[in-house]
């Protein structure tokens, strides 16, 4: 019946927040207790309404044995009475905790989402429904105070993020369980919520109750009161970083890169959601970026010089280079150099560069008929023409080494090709993956971008040494 309190609430908050449409399938969480079954009987009775298909999912964490094991039996009854298609899996959270170094209900609650995830992916599925309730977002808000948070943290939980959506969130918990009464419902009571234990458990059953006692107030109205003018604020400046994160930063093969003058430009408030934005990007979630990690990544974009790198979490890194923050993962330790001899004539695959070098000779006349303006040849032409009798000894392909030097074509003096690639700003991290051709320690062509004037032909030229190199990635361009 519609005219319930709890339904109507939901129904109302569905409408408002968007949280299904007509013909959605929704997995829905169910752990056996009075929250996740209202939700799972909520979800069943509005189906009728919103032709809904549904699946569940149980999760039992092994914590409390034959407990554990009941409850599972308790969810999988009520869903063959109710005709709900069940999954239910079971892990060693535990073993999970001390193994992954999270409290057991970190490693819970991330349990709980990778299953619940994998049976969205699994029934293409459109939303993942959890029983979260008033309370609990009143919990969370307080338990985010008590760390240390700011805006994000007072927000709470929202009635949608991403695939998951929260029916409950405007019901409390009384009424939850009025409506199972009512209904006749029976469900499970998880005797570790009894335990202050766990931190939730020491807010809701020693913190809550106190201020209640002591100010005369139900902490939980007023703290989701503060929830949600956190949380539309929150969504404001959420907006404004999105935007400019879209304009200024830009997803790589194995990170992403802002542009750190914009950043610091921004209020700290836009910034520090930009850095959050980036972190997301690269590393696929937020886990491990802490405020003392945003600050010193603004603070490298403010104060730092190219080339500066900042260690973080995870293995990965912040590095300046050239107006860039690049928020990548930490280069190995080590070097790894490559080379290989070029035969002329004759083709060398270069796997670690993505490429092959054709090489080949032709005299003045064949140079002529096949490249009639070879003169012009541009030097970020992939195909370039050497002095073959300048070259007196045999030539590689390979990485730079330390040492290596270079006359640039149309440059005055030698340099080393180190200060080469800082005067030409090319990143650190990209410098060891360039092929270059050589001959010793001098460089005849850095690939792509640059030849030695030392090795150019000219109108006294007689054998023309011709190099190509072919990118495999680019379908064999060698332009």
């Amino acid at each position: 019946m519609l005219d319930n309190p709890v339904l109507q609430q939901v129904r109302k908050d569905i409408c408002d927040y968007g949280l299904i449409e007509p013909g959605f399938h929704v997995v829905t969480g169910i752990s056996g207790g009075a929250d996740s079954v209202c939700l799972l009987k909520v979800m069943k009775e509005l189906g009728r309404e919103y032709n809904l298909s549904i699946t569940a999912v149980h999760v039992n964490h092994m914590l409390r044995g034959t407990e554990s094991d009941a409850d599972e039996a308790f969810v999988m009854d009520l869903c063959r009475k109710w005709d709900i298609p069940v999954r239910a899996f079971r892990a060693d959270i535990a073993g999970i905790s001390r193994t992954d170094g999270l409290t057991e209900e970190e490693a819970g609650r991330e349990v709980r989402y990778r299953y619940l995830f994998q049976v969205l992916r699994e029934s293409s599925a459109d939303v993942i429904a959890t029983g979260h309730h008033y309370e609990d977002n009143a919990e969370t808000v307080m338990l985010n105070i008590l760390r240390g948070c700011g805006l994000e943290g007072l927000a709470g939980m929202d009635y949608r993020s991403g695939s998951i959506i929260r029916p409950l969130l405007g019901v409390r918990r009384s009424q939850i369980e009025d409506y199972l009464r009512c209904e006749g419902i029976p469900w499970r009571t998880d005797s570790s919520n009894l335990s202050n234990k766990y931190a939730r458990n020491r807010v809701r059953n020693l913190l809550f109750p106190a201020i209640k006692e002591h100010f005369q107030v139900d902490p939980a109205p007023v703290i989701n009161r503060l929830s949600a003018l956190a949380r539309r604020d929150n969504a404001c400046l959420e907006e404004q970083a999105r935007k400019v994160f879209m304009e200024f930063g830009r997803k790589m093969d194995t990170g992403t890169s802002l542009d750190a003058e914009v950043l610091v430009s921004l209020d700290y408030a836009i910034s520090s959601r930009i850095v959050r934005m980036a972190w997301e990007q690269a590393t696929g979630s937020l886990k491990g970026l802490e405020n003392v990690h945003v600050d010193e990544i603004i603070k490298l974009c403010r104060e730092s010089g190219t080339g500066k790198r900042l260690c973080l979490p995870g293995g990965w890194s912040a590095l300046l280079s050239y107006g860039r923050l690049l928020l990548s993962p930490m280069p190995a330790a080590e070097r790894v150099f490559w080379s290989y001899p070029v035969n002329v004539p004759g083709k060398v695959h270069v796997n670690e560069a993505h490429g092959i070098l054709e090489a080949y000779v032709l005299s003045k006349d064949q140079m002529t008929r096949q490249f009639p303006n070879w003169q012009e040849i541009k030097e970020t032409s992939k195909t370039q023409a050497f002095d073959y009798l300048k070259i007196n000894c045999g030539i590689n392909i390979r990485n730079r080494r330390d040492g290596d030097r270079i006359r640039p074509f149309r440059a005055p003096g030698e340099k080393k090709l180190k200060k080469f690639f800082i005067d030409n700003k090319i990143p650190a991290e990209i410098r060891d993956e360039i092929p270059l051709v050589a001959a010793g320690s001098k460089i005849l062509w850095v690939v792509g971008m640059r030849t030695s004037g030392e090795f150019r032909p000219d109108e006294r030229t007689q054998s023309f040494l011709v190099l190509t190199w072919i990118d495999i990635n680019d379908g064999g361009d060698k332009k």
